[in-house]
């Protein structure tokens, strides 16, 4: 997971999801300059192997992985 502020949050326009990352309660600074944090989290993304040829079409596999 990597943590980071609110502010990079936003910028990534919601291209990762993220949970709340809680770094006030582990950072004085951060408490006291009020800021948001959240941990990027890892998602599931499809991935489509070729499996074979059936009649001279494509037959794919589909699997899931994470995505870090």
């Amino acid at each position: 997971k990597v943590h980071i502020t609110k502010a990079t949050l936003q910028q990534l326009d919601g291209q990762f999801e993220a949970e709340p990352g809680n770094g006030h309660q582990r950072d004085q600074y951060l408490a006291d300059h009020q800021v948001e944090t959240f941990l990027i989290v890892p998602t599931k993304v499809r991935h489509r192997q070729l499996a074979r040829l059936y009649n001279g079409r494509p037959i794919f596999l589909d699997s899931f992985t994470s995505k870090a």
